[in-house]
């Protein structure tokens, strides 16, 4: 006979594809989230705000690179100017004043595409000693009334960048598509003005392109890509300066932001340069080979804020001015673009850890990673400009780890829940078998040789691969514990405790009786289920219910086979190097009713392993045998022994003062005994 098993949705099993399920849910989410816009949001909007600060905060922030100089239409040049463009003649008074300083390049933060109001030559023309270049616009569609920039200067054409004898088609990386877009830029007023034009936009992303590729002759460069002494597009990279670029899979580069203030402290009103133009005093914040970054609109109102910086809102212009100090410093900012796979690989190993990880382990493990895991990419940023994923895969490892965790916590309390509703059950059926039960007091003056007579001749041996140990310890002179060895042949061994109800006389005799009836079943080599059936029906017929008594027993096999029976004792229990484990093995006492249900089962038990059981003589309560399965997930995973369990027992159970007799039977698989038999 099966014990019966556990309702709960928990213990049947089916509780385990609804967590899979759920913590795969949220893994794809991450993933979701990682393959669409919305991972933008959250690395512009919150890893980036983290990881720039605080590699500011370390003093790691890259330098501005002293060759840049910024000069802005600030508020008190709008103030001075009485509105946001300066006339035509300032402007050419501006970029002369500017040009006889010899800078490398001046660059206007600008699309130039309005024709001043006071303008009374159709272009403004400087004497083109100095290259000036403003801003474009890309457009997927035309735009009426505007007139595309004509692309046939050096400037647009692919070869001009191409390393020598270098195919474009060849290149192992791609740039920003723009195929079929139109680029816009400057008015014919100030054609004869600018040399070139570069694009001044930016990415949602956080990025910048360095090129657009209209198709494979022309490219359109940022507009901060002028400042470079050289470029180079070779097979392997994007090169500056003799420096390898770190692209993205898109074609850009990332922006290396700087703390606004850092540029707002170096530059220079416009009025101030306009003030030392008129009056013809050279200009002192320029020197040759500089690189001027002309700001048109950087008064209050009239900017172009960039929202999503890492340092709150940036204008457009200042991002300009960092890219021009990464091709001049060569502090390009590299990003490492494996998120989905370090999201799987984060969301396994939180399943793994959720489901194999008790509570301590979890939450050290949890924190532990986090911790780790931000220190490594802060510095590795700081130290190293470096970004490396981090929050997402953190979320995924988090997410997943937390399902599987609270399902195997809920799982371990639902178990010992109904470990304690089966011992209540045990109880209450107990105490309706003594309320049955007539009290059966004697003077019978039997001696404690006489009872000792009727235990086993050794108390413990070995068989074929497993040691065998019990123990008896009464809490009088006569009780009503017993233990039973049965050599039923060369092959087979069998050992039986029992416990009959109450203490004293009353159940010393019809112990001594249950020995007679098994001496009896040995003679006629009767199995281990009839002979048990065999003794429930003697105890019936004579006692009439008023004798009862637990029992379990175990036959070992010299293959190894080890059958586990129960007949309302408290269970097996399984320890040793592997988990431990509860065998309750639900049934009733025998001599309780005509036919006993008699719970069994087979198993074999791994090297070191052990399996035990014992009387009620150890345990009290439920929270005794509570405390007990907890002990056992704490021992360590050494071959245990007889007096080990019996320590285990005493210390996890709390007894206290013995009140009942105490008999324990503990078998350990040991190999290195496998030829060796008992005597």
């Amino acid at each position: 006979m099966k014990a019966s098993k556990p309702k709960s949705i928990f213990l049947t099993g089916f509780s385990w594809p609804i967590f899979h399920g759920l913590a795969s849910f949220f893994l794809f989410s991450i993933l979701a989230i990682q393959l669409t816009d919305l991972s933008t949001y959250i690395e512009t909007r919150i890893t980036a705000p983290i990881l720039f600060q605080v590699r500011d905060k370390l003093g790691r922030t890259p330098p501005i690179t002293p060759r840049l100089k910024i000069i802005a239409l600030d508020d008190s040049t709008f103030s001075f100017l009485g509105g946001p463009r300066p006339s035509t003649d300032d402007l050419r008074l501006i970029l002369e004043h500017i040009g006889a300083r010899q800078p490398q390049a001046i660059l206007i933060d600008s699309l130039l595409s309005d024709r001043p109001f006071d303008a009374n030559e159709k272009t403004l023309v400087t004497d083109g000693a100095f290259p000036i270049y403003s801003g474009n616009f890309p457009s997927s569609t035309e735009l009426k009334y505007r007139v595309p920039i004509d692309l046939e200067a050096p400037a647009y054409q692919t070869k001009t960048y191409l390393d020598k004898g270098l195919d474009y088609s060849t290149l192992t990386y791609h740039l920003a598509d723009k195929h079929g877009w139109n680029m816009y830029g400057f008015s014919n007023t100030y054609h004869n003005l600018i040399r070139s034009t570069g694009h001044i936009t930016y990415n949602l992303d956080g990025t910048i392109s360095p090129f657009y590729q209209l198709n494979e002759d022309k490219v359109i460069p940022h507009l901060g890509l002028y400042a470079a002494d050289s470029i180079l597009l070779r097979k392997d990279g994007l090169y500056i300066n003799d420096r390898k670029v770190p692209l993205t899979r898109n074609g850009t580069t990332v922006i290396n932001h700087r703390p606004p203030q850092l540029f707002y402290d170096r530059a220079t009103p416009l009025r101030t340069v306009l003030q030392r133009a008129r009056d013809g005093v050279p200009e002192t914040q320029v020197e040759k080979g500089d690189i001027v970054l002309l700001l048109l609109a950087f008064a209050t109102g009239n900017t172009d804020f960039h929202e999503g910086g890492p340092f709150g809102e940036i204008p457009g212009g200042l991002m300009i001015g960092s890219l021009i100090s990464d091709l001049q410093l060569g502090s390009w900012l590299s990003r490492w673009e494996g998120d989905v796979a370090l999201i799987l690989i984060f969301g396994v190993a939180g399943i793994i850890l959720g489901i194999n990880s008790r509570v301590r382990q979890y939450w050290s493990a949890l924190i532990g990673l986090w911790v780790v895991c931000s220190v490594c990419v802060f510095l590795s940023f700081a130290y190293a400009n470096l970004w490396l994923p981090w929050l997402l895969p953190l979320a995924a490892f988090t997410g997943t780890s937390l399902i599987q965790f609270a399902h195997v916590r809920i799982q371990d309390e639902m178990k010992l829940i109904m470990i304690e509703k089966n011992y209540y059950e045990e109880k209450a059926l107990r105490l309706e078998e003594m309320q049955k039960k007539a009290e059966l007091e004697t003077n019978l003056a039997v001696g404690k040789t006489v009872q000792e007579l009727l235990l086993p001749k050794a108390l413990d041996g070995n068989f074929f691969g497993h040691h065998y140990q019990m123990k008896y310890k009464p809490v009088s002179k006569l009780s009503g514990d017993w233990l039973y060895a049965w050599d039923f042949s060369l092959a087979e061994r069998r050992l039986l405790i029992g416990d009959v109800m109450g203490t004293g006389p009353s159940a010393a005799i019809p112990m001594a009786l249950i020995v007679g009836i098994l001496k009896d079943c040995e003679e006629q080599r009767l199995t281990l289920e009839d002979s048990i059936i065999r003794l429930n029906q003697r105890l019936f017929e004579l006692f009439d219910q008023h004798v009862i008594c637990s029992l379990s027993a175990v036959v070992m096999h010299r293959d190894g086979r080890i059958d586990l029976y129960n007949a309302g004792g408290p269970g097996w229990f399984v320890t040793g190097p592997r988990q431990p484990e509860f065998l309750v093995l639900k049934s009733s006492p025998i001599g309780l009713n005509a036919n006993t249900e008699l719970a069994r089962m087979s198993l074999q038990l791994s090297e070191h392993q052990a399996i035990f059981t014992f009387t009620d003589g150890y345990f009290k309560t439920t929270k005794d045998l509570k405390r007990l399965i907890r002990a056992m997930r704490q021992i360590e995973n050494n071959t245990p022994t007889v007096e080990d369990i019996e320590k285990l027992l005493l210390s996890s159970l709390q007894v206290g003062q013995a009140t009942d007799d105490q008999s324990l039977l503990c078998i350990v698989r040991d190999k290195s005994q496998k030829s060796k038999t008992a005597a």
